[in-house]
Parts: structure tokens; sequence; C-alpha cells
């Protein structure tokens, strides 16, 4: 398969905001029923950007400022059988921030 993008570097710090976070646990052929990632841009240990990656709620992920992330959600208009999704975006969303 082809990616449009690949991650080229990830700097974990324990209890710092940003840090991975996941929800459930996995088995190797699992897939995230959602999934968030964050992107802190730091200059002196101040946040100086951040953009949130929001997958498996949309065709395609939702990637974006934590206003127009939240925006998305609260937008959602998900299918019968997601519903679910949506608060699990939301409550994921707010952890990583």
């Amino acid at each position: 398969p082809q990616f449009a993008q690949l991650v080229q570097e990830l700097n974990a710090i324990d209890d710092a905001p940003g840090k991975p976070v996941q929800s459930v646990d996995k088995e190797a052929v699992d897939f995230s029923i959602v999934s968030v990632a964050v992107m802190l841009v730091m200059e002196n240990g101040i946040c100086k950007d951040a953009t949130i990656a929001l997958g498996g709620v949309a065709p395609i992920p939702i990637i974006g400022t934590a206003e127009e992330v939240n925006s998305a959600i609260d937008n959602a208009t998900p299918l019968s059988m997601n519903k679910y999704k949506v608060q699990i975006a939301k409550t994921l969303v707010k952890e990583v921030m």
C-alpha cells in the first residue's frame, strides 16, 4: 500500500501533553476504532502550534487545529451503526490536549 505521509520522528515524554494515547487493547491484526495523533511545535517549552489528526471517523483523516477538529466532530453526521465513534473521538481529542 502507498501512504501519503510517513512518520519521520516521534518524541514521547511521559506525562507530556500530546503523548500517545491508546484506549483499548489491540491484537496485531486489529485496527483502531478511532485514532488521534497530535503534532506540537515547541519553542523554549512553549507550544507555538498544534495540529491534530483524527482517523477512523470519516472516509479520509480529519486534520486541523483543535478548534477545527472539535467543530468537525460536533457537526458530524454519523452512520446509524457508528454513532458511538463521536463520543470516543471527543474523549480522545480531549485526552491528548
